[in-house]
């Protein structure tokens, strides 16, 4: 049988109670009493172990869930703070881009009206097979009075 120190001395003082006020009763009747009082204390021990197991094993559980959480709490963290930063280098590289774009568009802009300085838009003259465009030009330019002509050859 398991019992604790403290326990014994329980068994014994009960015993020696026992034994005082039941004189009368016969040898069978005090094992009986002892047995009973055995298991009595067998009882508390089982309460007191079972408390103390209890309570450590809460303390244990906790500490361990408080680490797990620090733990993962502290991956996250440092997840959050390498996205933020890829974010900040992903705003900044979009801007650049952007800024970059901007000035293309306006370059584009500006090569395109400077490539029509010299362009001349006519309408409203049906296109034939026959006639080239030089052709059709000098046509026009001859009907309203001016006279132009094509030179070929002239680089800027």
């Amino acid at each position: 049988m398991l019992s604790s120190p403290l326990d014994r001395e329980d068994l014994k003082k009960q015993r020696a109670l026992s034994l005082s006020s039941n004189t009368t009763e016969p040898p069978e009747m005090e094992e009986s009493l002892d047995e009973s009082s055995q298991v009595s204390c067998k009882d508390k021990d089982l309460q007191r172990i079972s408390a103390l197991l209890a309570s450590s094993f809460e303390s244990r559980l906790t500490s361990i869930v408080s680490n797990v959480v620090d733990g993962v709490l502290n991956h996250l963290s440092t997840k959050v703070d390498t996205l933020e930063k890829e974010n900040s280098d992903l705003r900044t590289k979009v801007e650049e881009l952007q800024s970059k774009l901007e000035k293309t568009t306006a370059d584009l802009e500006q090569t395109n009206e400077y490539s029509r300085r010299n362009s001349v838009r006519i309408s409203g003259i049906s296109e034939s097979s026959d006639n080239s465009t030089d052709e059709a030009v000098l046509h026009v330019a001859k009907e309203v009075g001016s006279a132009i002509t094509i030179v070929y050859g002239i680089h800027r």
